[in-house]
């Protein structure tokens, strides 16, 4: 999708239309061979050759090739070849869509959930997102569970939100897992039970999601889900604090203080609170400076060395 060069659009425009207008008489399938035709577009879309390409999936397109369709969607959105138009681009989505093309249903959704290319619809972005979930869209599903949850138009529904969400969930969408440990803990929609929270948000901690890392580590902290295990928060909260959690980072760098879960050490204490203090958690210049007022210079030095060799590996990661 990473889409570039522009070209003049009304001279491509105006040869397009005048190019699907003159291939009436080749949109009975018995006279068109409609793979064919879209791999030369495809290719000389890769080419650079963008008005032939325009022409064969133009061809494509009127024979109701879904996989064309998409394509000028994709191109008209992202100026490939021809000036970015998201009107345009909505109506080949959508007939994309039409044809049972889940990404190009997934797409009309945040289209008119964003207002690209129409007037913002929620009502309409709902209807979209729902039939890319029903056609198998994981990610489709995962919203959808988001919208039934938040009310984004559709009519709230914890019952039906849990339910797209477990269906993601089970395809092994991380966030749907977290989404679902959450709404175990709290009893949306569904019976509250802790014992399953803790299973689905150490399946999507286990897929390197830090929001979950973060929470199973705070399930073992207070015992709930399982018994209370210090040591287990640590490790999960060191991998949360690692991807740059804020509040994991808080959570460690008391434990470092208070010596649960692991031998106190106020130099890597002082060192997670002031990275947390960095990236504008609110109670971690608090704490950061009552653990500074019983540190030597030394100390408070040693601390600031590792908060520097901190985020200079962790802008590596980003980069």
């Amino acid at each position: 999708m990473n889409l570039i060069r522009l070209y003049d659009w009304f001279e491509k425009a105006s040869r397009l239309i005048f190019f699907i207008l003159s291939l009436t008489f080749w949109t009975h399938p018995a006279f068109s061979q409609l793979d064919d035709t879209l791999e030369k577009g495809l290719l000389a879309l890769k080419q650079g050759q963008y008005e032939a390409s325009l022409e064969y999936l133009g061809v494509a397109a009127t024979n109701q090739n879904a996989e064309a369709q998409y394509t000028l969607g994709l191109i008209f959105r992202s100026g490939i070849g021809v000036q970015r138009d998201f009107s345009t681009a909505l109506r080949w989505f959508e007939a994309a869509g039409n044809n049972n093309h889940s990404m190009a249903q997934f797409i009309s959704s945040w289209m008119y959930r964003t207002g690209s290319g129409t007037e913002e619809n929620k009502e309409k972005s709902f209807e979209w997102m729902l039939r890319a979930a029903e056609n198998d869209f994981t990610q489709a599903r995962l919203e959808v569970g988001w919208m039934y949850a938040t009310g984004s138009g559709v009519e709230l529904n914890p019952e039906k939100s849990f339910y797209w969400y477990n269906i993601a969930a089970e395809d092994g969408d991380r966030e749907a897992q977290y989404q679902l440990g959450l709404i175990y803990n709290a009893g949306h929609g569904v019976e509250k039970n802790h014992q399953k929270a803790l299973q689905w948000l150490t399946k999507s901690a286990t897929q390197n999601y830090p929001s979950a890392q973060y929470v199973v580590g705070l399930m073992y902290s207070v015992g709930r889900g399982a018994p209370q295990n210090f040591e287990k928060a640590l490790d999960w909260y060191l991998d949360a604090a690692e991807q740059g959690n804020t509040k994991a980072q808080v959570n460690l760098g008391l434990m470092y203080y208070t010596g649960r879960g692991v031998d106190k050490d106020q130099v890597e204490a002082h060192k997670w609170l002031t990275i947390a203090e960095i990236s504008d958690h609110e109670s971690a210049k608090t704490n950061r400076q009552l653990i500074e007022r019983q540190m030597t210079d030394n100390e408070i030095a040693e601390s600031l060395k590792r908060v520097t060799d901190w985020f200079k590996e962790y802008n590596k990661k980003l980069s």
